[in-house]
């Protein structure tokens, strides 16, 4: 079996940005509370229930939307931004596992399997976007987006099923040259981890087709016989070529079968009108 590990390789500016997240979400759990005594004491208390009433609900929505998007970007921060994933390949499958150690335990968060022979491509996707700008980057926005998952490597297989994996986790950079420099980090790695699945992909389809042909090798003569003429008119090319002593057609070794056998039987394919190309 053989394993690649790709990691979050800026985890200090993760946890740094994690613990900010956390600490602005905090300040607006406090202001729900904060709105509810105010509005409780101010409004409901001096007979202005229902105004006070509608007041209260309003502070409260706006409160729990911009919490919800707190809370979404802390549960993205645990399930992407604190994994690393590890892609095995073992037997001509490929398995994937997203993984989250905690306290000296590991949870596996996403797993999946593939065949590697109905893998169709492998595709590195664009960086993510961020949308505040420079006047709104270190208020908000800011630790919300950082914490927006953005997966990097398409998976496409023959029956058009895609798996998006790797997740990339980098800050948003308004220096070109950083981000430039980053960007190529991040395409070394990535193109490591689609190298190392379509490599292992030729590797299992060459020892499948080595197997096969071993296994023609060892059939009966005749059979074995059968199986050069065949693969002589399916590609409708004649290689012949001599290494000791035994005869190699299309790539197949001949072994026993002789010359004046194979060019009769060539004369009555020929004559059958089948067609061959001389090269």
């Amino acid at each position: 079996m053989k394993i690649l590990t790709y990691k979050n390789l800026n985890m200090g500016e993760t946890i740094i940005n994690f613990l900010f997240l956390l600490f602005q979400q905090a300040i607006f759990f406090g202001f729900i509370f904060i709105y509810v005594y105010l509005d409780y004491t101010v409004y409901i208390q001096k007979d202005y229930k229902d105004a006070g009433t509608i007041i209260l609900v309003i502070h409260n929505i706006v409160c729990l939307v911009i919490n919800f998007f707190y809370l979404r970007a802390v549960k993205n921060a645990i399930f992407n931004f604190f994994t690393y994933e590890e892609y095995k390949i073992n037997e001509g499958k490929l398995y994937y596992e997203k993984k989250l150690k905690l306290f000296k335990k590991i949870f596996c968060l996403r797993k999946f399997e593939i065949n590697l022979s109905d893998i169709d491509d492998i595709f590195i996707l664009p960086p993510k976007e961020f949308y505040h700008d420079r006047w709104t980057k270190d208020i908000f926005a800011k630790y919300t987006e950082y914490f927006k998952p953005c997966k990097r490597i398409k998976i496409k297989l023959i029956d058009s099923k895609e798996y998006t994996v790797c997740n990339y986790v980098k800050k948003r950079e308004y220096n070109k040259v950083y981000a430039e420099a980053a960007e190529a980090v991040f395409q070394t790695i990535a193109n490591n981890i689609k190298d190392f699945i379509l490599e292992e992909k030729e590797n299992y389809k060459f020892q499948k087709e080595l197997v096969n042909l071993e296994e023609k090798y060892n059939l009966p003569l005749e059979e074995r016989y059968n199986f050069i003429l065949n693969k002589i008119i399916d590609e409708e090319k004649l290689f012949v070529a001599r290494k000791d002593g035994n005869y190699i057609i299309n790539g197949i070794d001949g072994k026993e079968v002789t010359m004046s056998k194979l060019k009769d039987d060539i004369n009555e394919i020929r004559d059958s009108k089948s067609t061959f190309l001389n090269n």
